[in-house]
């Protein structure tokens, strides 16, 4: 394979990474992650492949090529903290977004009969908004963020970075991107550059933990080490993923928008990964680093990784191997994934 081939399809990598992370401790806490299909939306290919990226007038005449995917909200349970939400997917019916946003949009099509609320509140046990304490954007795009108005008993944690894109929300503003936040909503902000022994605001535990496997830095929420929030710069300002402590030395890396689909992220049997559109990043070299570092914890034999969108989750030929959806949990899923992974 030539330097040439390489630079145009995507990377060629190694088929086996080794990736410290931490180990268990002797009473360790482990978190229950649940799936939820928080409404779907079209993917165009140009918008996920840097080699569907059409680049003529004439090319950009024709309809675009594309798949249709899932938004996934995550439910994390926490013997401890309670329940939390990793995204909440679209708004019902893709509607109630600022119209700047509303208006660009419809490119994406997106479909939500039931959002997150509509899924939880079915669920049985039932689940009510009350009972969520905790709300983490992986960061503040259209089909994460949901409506977060009816979890007003909840934290909101994100990315200190993501802050910039609240300052001028609207209606306050009439051209801004966001919505305001609930008056009373309880904010917390990651800052994964601080000095501080606590660099997450009203979550006392929390800690620094610089590197986390591949990437540079992590906050560890709770400081028991079951659920880390990772830094992954180069999608959106503020974007961030989680990694989940399921058993024994287990993971689920929830990899949020680092990229778009598995193909990116999986090498081929020739050892490529295809390169991510560089229309979808706000700074595309420094998400191609990241997206570096995920393929290298993917590689990891106790890291299972689940995309925001990797529709391929639930196209498994093999009906074990996909991922099932809430109410059920998929821990069991992913210990099973990772004892097949590298033989395990």
């Amino acid at each position: 394979m030539t330097e040439d081939q390489i630079t145009s399809f995507g990377r060629a990598f190694n088929t086996m990474t080794s990736i410290h992370l931490p180990v268990d401790d002797e009473r360790q806490v482990y978190v229950t992650v649940s799936a939820i299909v928080a409404g779907t939306l079209f993917l165009p290919h140009e918008e996920v492949f840097q080699d569907c990226v059409r680049y003529e007038l004439a090319e950009s005449d024709n309809p675009p090529q594309g798949t249709r995917v899932p938004s996934f909200a995550f439910l994390i349970q926490h013997p401890k903290h309670g329940k939390l939400l990793f995204d909440l997917g679209l708004r019902k019916k893709g509607e109630g977004y600022p119209p700047l946003v509303q208006d660009a949009i419809p490119t994406f099509r997106p479909e939500c009969e039931e959002d997150v609320v509509d899924k939880i509140t079915k669920a049985e046990p039932l689940i009510e908004p009350q009972d969520i304490n905790i709300v983490i954007y992986s960061h503040l795009h259209f089909d994460h963020i949901g409506d977060l108005t009816p979890f007003s008993c909840a934290t909101l944690v994100m990315g200190k970075e993501s802050e910039v894109f609240l300052r001028n929300p609207y209606p306050d503003d009439p051209g801004g991107t966001h919505n305001a936040l609930p008056a009373d909503q309880r904010v917390c902000y990651l800052d994964f550059k601080s000095q501080d022994a606590s660099p997450a605001q009203d979550m006392p535990n929390s800690r620094l933990i610089p590197p986390m496997g591949s990437f540079d830095r992590a906050i560890d929420l709770f400081g028991d080490g079951s659920l880390y929030l990772v830094d992954a710069p180069g999608h959106m300002s503020g974007h961030m993923v989680a990694l989940a402590r399921i058993a024994s030395n287990a993971f689920v890396l929830l990899a949020a928008d680092t990229c778009h689909s598995r193909q990116c992220y999986v090498p081929s049997s020739a050892g490529m990964v295809r390169e991510i559109s560089s229309l979808n990043y706000q700074q595309w070299d420094v998400a191609k680093a990241t997206v570096t570092k995920l393929v290298e914890m993917s590689q990891s034999a106790n890291v299972v990784v689940v995309l925001a969108h990797e529709v391929e989750r639930l196209q498994e030929k093999c009906e074990e191997d996909r991922m099932p959806l809430f109410p059920q949990s998929l821990n069991a899923w992913a210990s099973q994934q990772l004892e097949k992974k590298f033989g395990k």
